[in-house]
């Protein structure tokens, strides 16, 4: 049976725990980029603590780590939470968004933030990578950094760079490149 799960926190990975161990496929749709509900880093207050003793707020079959104090931080939970998904394989079975274009312009700045990238190539690089994933971006990201380097040791990134970083993953890497980075179904259809 398939089954859908809406949310990635922790009720939704304990259920798509339970789900998958029956031997359904299950896809777990979470909204943001990240597992972990409210205790996303995205969500969190900051400084906040369980207001549970850690052994009353584990899972039964996955406890929390011992060396974790009394109340644990919200980053400790989060920790936990990836921990458990990773653990019980719940991981492979959540579906994020795939980065808007404000995403997506985070996205190449955070990978880029090492090269020296004017606006002009960060906003090419923005708009050639609609509809991919954020693993798409990086890999994109670390073979412009290659063809900046072996250039002329990483002082500029041109937009025959992104061209050639983009035809070596979607043409010369061919589909499987496409499939395994996460690339919009389009650029899929042209190979």
């Amino acid at each position: 049976m398939r089954v859908c799960i809406i949310g990635a926190g922790v009720s939704g990975l304990a259920t798509a725990k339970v789900f998958l161990s029956q031997g359904h496929a299950v896809t777990l749709f979470e909204q943001r980029d990240t597992l972990g509900g409210v205790w996303s880093p995205a969500r969190r207050y900051p400084g906040v603590r369980l207001q549970t003793k850690r052994d009353y707020y584990c899972f039964s079959d996955f406890p929390m780590p011992g060396h974790y104090p009394e109340f644990p931080s919200g980053q400790q939970v989060y920790e936990y939470l990836c921990a458990y998904a990773k653990h019980f394989q719940v991981d492979q079975a959540i579906e994020v968004p795939l980065p808007d274009e404000i995403g997506r312009g985070k996205l190449v700045r955070l990978y880029g933030s090492n090269l020296a990238l004017e606006q002009a190539v960060v906003d090419e690089a923005v708009r050639r990578t609609e509809g991919v994933s954020a693993a798409f971006i990086k890999e994109l990201m670390r073979r412009l950094a290659q063809g900046s380097i072996a250039r002329d040791g990483g002082c500029t990134v041109t937009s025959a760079d992104i061209e050639e970083a983009l035809n070596d993953m979607l043409f010369e890497g061919g589909r499987l490149n496409v499939k395994l980075l996460g690339g919009a179904r389009e650029m899929e259809k042209t190979l």
